[in-house]
């Protein structure tokens, strides 16, 4: 990676790309950046808590499955909306957002933060290490790679499984020093089966 070019360390998702990756049976999607997937706390509780609700025993399993690489962070907002048992507004989100304020970022490095809410998007971003993507715009440029074979099958899956997720577009709204460091991060990534070999090519 050039020197300019900011270093991406870690991803944080909320809770609704989990769903529609989950819904679509394409969560490993995530994985294929090679980034340790940090969930926060009331992301995952939002996300698991109800068996019933879509993808609830998918996301469950596949934190277990893959917690080598799948760490869910505590947050002190989803600890204390749980001891007041009072309902908190976007609660995924705020504990999306103090899940990437407590990562202790090395200076000058970034933190993916996935939504699909354009709104959370607009106003839960206050730290100048993160960047916003959407379901969609990880899709788009795996894709666009050729490391996954369409961005319409996943959501047409989705869509099957009882899922309507909001394909928002947010790569445009980056600075350019963030779209560089997404760009350089999706140009390294590589399908989760084959993460580390020592050729780095691409299937």
């Amino acid at each position: 990676m050039a020197d300019d070019v900011p270093a991406i360390t870690v991803v944080v998702s909320d809770t609704s790309p989990l769903i529609t990756l989950a819904s679509a049976q394409t969560l490993d999607y995530l994985l294929y950046l090679g980034l340790p997937i940090v969930i926060p706390d009331g992301v995952f509780y939002e996300a698991t808590a109800d068996s019933a609700k879509l993808g609830a025993d998918v996301i469950r399993e596949w934190v277990l499955t893959h917690h080598e690489h799948v760490r869910i962070a505590p947050t002190s907002i989803f600890t204390a909306a749980r001891a007041s048992a009072q309902r908190v507004k976007s609660l995924g989100e705020l504990a999306a957002v103090e899940a990437v304020q407590d990562l202790d970022l090395p200076q000058g490095a970034l933190a993916i933060l996935m939504f699909e809410d354009a709104r959370a998007a607009r106003t839960l971003i206050p730290d100048n290490q993160i960047i916003a993507i959407s379901t969609r715009d990880l899709l788009v440029a795996l894709a666009a790679e050729g490391l996954i074979p369409s961005v319409d099958a996943v959501f047409q899956r989705a869509r099957e499984a009882g899922r309507h997720p909001a394909e928002l577009d947010l790569l445009g709204h980056l600075s350019p020093n963030e779209r560089a460091a997404f760009d350089a991060a999706i140009k390294t990534a590589r399908p989760f089966g084959v993460i580390g070999e020592a050729t780095g090519a691409k299937p």
